[in-house]
């Protein structure tokens, strides 16, 4: 990706919840592996989290 491209989708990121008041910290920029990773986490993180019954959301 162009580093233009990704300096437009960080100012986008930094900016988008400004209307509502919120403030939204970027990061930064990773490879593929560390978003393989972070999927991976994320999955585990949800199927350890107790079964809800169906059609309820909290």
């Amino acid at each position: 990706i162009y580093p233009h491209i990704l300096r437009e989708i960080t100012h986008f990121f930094s900016i988008y919840k400004d209307l509502e008041g919120k403030r939204v910290e970027t990061k930064g920029w990773q490879d593929a592996s560390a978003a393989r990773a972070l999927i991976a986490e994320s999955q585990k993180a949800f199927m350890e989290q107790p079964k809800r019954a169906a059609g309820k959301t909290s």
